[in-house]
């Protein structure tokens, strides 16, 4: 484990159009240079991170978030799109697929 797949998973979101949003990329507990980051310059655009505490209690929120989603300000149903191994490019390691599925 450890390794970063954050600029790999950054080439997959949605680019802005006219009737979508460009898509967010959400580290989960993310890696030390993302807390660095949050506490000195912030994320560039698009980018966000979340901490849990890995608890059945958090998982079960997440999982509602991309099966049930929810209704953002402006009234669009949104959900949330985990990235799954078999969208990232072969250069991962089998360890990080595992962990990411």
């Amino acid at each position: 484990a450890g390794e970063d797949y954050k600029d790999i998973s950054m080439e997959l979101l949605r680019p802005a159009s006219p009737e979508k949003k460009h898509g967010q990329y959400v580290a989960i507990n993310g890696s030390p240079s993302m807390w660095v980051r949050l506490f000195t310059i912030g994320f560039k655009p698009n980018q966000h991170l979340m901490h849990t505490n890995n608890s059945p209690e958090d998982l079960q929120y997440l999982a509602k978030l991309v099966d049930d989603g929810w209704t953002s300000p402006d009234g669009v149903q949104e959900f949330l799109k985990p990235v799954i191994a078999e969208e990232l490019p072969l250069q991962l390691s089998q360890s990080t697929k595992d962990l990411i599925c």
